[in-house]
């Protein structure tokens, strides 16, 4: 898979390779956090949100500094760069579906 991607073989180019290998480390992250807290150790949902945004928001733009001061290629600020962002996007749209969700449920507690 790698191997054709790099080669040019019609798969994925480097950049979307490292966009989905960034998307899915912060979605798993989000989904670990908030399952094992819940499931695992049965605490409350407020608890395993908390959670779940907390282990899937990583520091991720600590590697583009790093990378930027030891001069390292310019490509190499890419995965810090597109992990800033996916797990800002994710954590973010994850908040908001949440806040969603409860307040469905409170108008239709109110009714």
């Amino acid at each position: 898979g790698a191997a054709a991607a790099v080669a040019g073989g019609g798969a994925l180019s480097l950049p979307m390779l490292i966009l989905l290998a960034v998307v899915l480390t912060h979605t798993l992250g989000f989904t670990a956090g908030y399952l094992v807290p819940k499931k695992v150790f049965g605490l409350p949902e407020r608890t395993a949100r908390t959670v779940s945004i907390e282990t899937g928001m990583q520091n991720s733009a600590l590697a583009v500094v790093l990378a930027k001061s030891i001069g390292a290629d310019p490509l190499s600020y890419l995965p810090g760069a597109l992990s800033a962002t996916a797990h800002s996007c994710i954590g973010s749209g994850l908040a908001a579906f949440w806040r969603l969700m409860d307040s469905r449920k409170k108008t239709n507690d109110n009714e």
